[in-house]
């Protein structure tokens, strides 16, 4: 498994808060092999001097692109960006786009990407059709396509009280095309912040630093991702800290993330 860093971590309300080259050399410098372009930093379809920009900071940094995020799809409209994207990401070297949307449009999304070598896929999230891993897998099943998958996200998985264990991950397996981690706590009601799950259930949940996480079930849940085969990137998804620089927040989570794989035997080398 591999560690990739998400810009979201530097996205503010105002767009990111530094630019490409520097975003790959702080993943870089925390301890991280690949990054996760948001559409702030890139766009979909990203303008020529923005790839341009990319290719020569990944290939300045050493840093991969593991994932890059689509516009929804909505329409015939949105296909046709998506495709520009798809476009992109083979000139940027990258496999895996995140995009969202009805089924129907998944599937045709995913046949038009499939002669890429680009595959798609929908993060497991509160409040919807991925909410959990069995709800996640007869969405797959419906769109029927190899190349279409799920980023596993075990924090919102908690916080559905759904499982992410070994039995769980093996529901999906080869169908987790990634995992996006964030380190989360749900607290009592009144605390920190809240979102509502597809039951009407109203669940208020706080992040801590993932060293510190004593809820999240980091260690079994990087073991039941190894029974399932999956041995892609685990994505930092965090926002940017409320306190604190970026980098502090990035570093802290990719020591306590290779700490784990170290003790599992799972680390790639960095």
């Amino acid at each position: 498994m591999n560690l990739c860093l998400s810009g979201r971590i530097i996205e503010t309300a105002q767009g990111p808060a530094m630019g490409l080259r520097d975003f790959f050399f702080l993943a870089r410098e925390t301890g991280y092999s690949g990054v996760d372009l948001r559409y702030s930093q890139l766009g979909s379809p990203p303008p020529g001097e923005k790839l341009a920009e990319t290719e020569k900071a990944a290939s300045e940094s050493g840093v991969s692109i593991r994932l890059l995020n689509a516009a929804g799809l909505r329409d015939a409209a949105s296909l046709e960006a998506l495709m520009a994207l798809a476009g992109a990401a083979q000139r940027l070297r990258c496999s895996t786009l995140r995009v969202s949307g009805p089924v129907e449009l998944c599937r045709e999304a995913a046949d038009l990407v499939q002669p890429l070598g680009i595959r798609l896929c929908t993060q497991i999230h509160t409040g919807g059709d991925y909410e959990t891993a069995a709800l996640a897998r007869g969405v797959l099943d419906r769109v029927g396509r190899t190349n279409y998958g799920v980023l596993v996200e075990p924090a919102n998985l908690m916080m559905a009280r759904a499982p992410y264990d070994r039995a769980a991950m093996t529901v999906l397996g080869r169908a987790i095309f990634g995992v996006n981690l964030q380190s989360i706590i749900i607290v009592p009601r009144g605390q920190g912040s809240s979102l509502t799950l597809r039951d009407g259930d109203t669940v208020h949940y706080d992040r801590v630093p993932l060293g510190e996480n004593r809820q999240l079930l980091l260690r079994p849940f990087i073991e039941a991702l190894r029974d399932a085969s999956f041995d892609g990137f685990i994505n930092v998804l965090e926002p940017v800290p409320a306190k604190g620089h970026p980098a502090e927040l990035a570093r802290h989570t990719a020591r306590a993330l290779r700490g784990v794989l170290q003790e599992l035997r799972l680390e790639e080398a960095h």
